[in-house]
Order: structure tokens, then sequence, then C-alpha cells
């Protein structure tokens, strides 16, 4: 009889962190999404997503911008400049299962954006 195999420990989610998310899809996209965890509570994650369609950045919307030629790009793990979407229809709550379904964490927020992110959401990213 084979023996069972051993499950990898779930890594743990903490606020802050960038990760590639299928589900929820981003406003009906037909790809998954990168998103910013902001909260933990239980199994779940409240998530603000993120995008890299220069076109729909909005500052005066409150959006925030990371570039690649920032400090702190290399952190986050992303490939493009890419913003927080700041909409009330891009912020969810998602099992934290759906966050390590993919990828799992690709990066994390520092540096100015983090900063930004902080003063917009209220509180600290950890």
């Amino acid at each position: 009889m084979p023996s069972p195999r051993k499950q990898k420990p779930a890594q743990p989610v903490v606020p802050g962190e960038i990760y590639y998310l299928d589900q929820p899809r981003f406003r009906g996209a037909d790809d998954p999404h990168y998103c910013v965890v902001l909260q933990i509570d239980g199994d779940s994650a409240f998530v603000n997503f993120l995008s890299s369609q220069m076109d729909c950045f909005d500052e005066s919307e409150g959006d925030i911008l990371v570039r690649k030629s920032d400090l702190e790009f290399t952190a986050n793990g992303l490939k493009k400049d890419t913003f927080l979407v700041n909409r009330s229809y891009a912020r969810d709550v998602v099992p934290l299962s759906n966050l390590i379904a993919i990828r799992g964490k690709v990066g994390r927020v520092e540096g100015e954006f983090k900063k930004r992110i902080e003063n917009l959401w209220g509180d600290s990213l950890a």
C-alpha cells in the first residue's frame, strides 16, 4: 500500500503580500489578476486588486502607482508599472486557499508604495 503523501503546510498569508488571484475574477476579466492583501480574518483575506492597464489609472480617484523604476519595485514580484485600483469594486473578501491556488505569494509591497497604501487603508500592512 502506498504511503500517504505529505501535504506541504499552508504558507501563512500576511497583509502587504501580493498574490496572483484566479477567483474571483476582477470585474469579470478573462485572466487572473494580482492583488495585495490588506487584512486577514480567520480563513479569509480582504484584498485590493492591482492593475497594469495604465489607461485606467486615475490619480484623482486615489489610485496608487508603482513604476518599474521605483526602488521598491523589485520586492513586489510584478513585471510592469502597476497600480492599486482605489475603487470599491476592486476590493473583495476571498478564502485564503484561493490566494495560494495558482502561484502563492509573488512578492510584497515595500517602501513608498507600501506607505501610500497604508495611508489610504488606514492601517499597517505589517
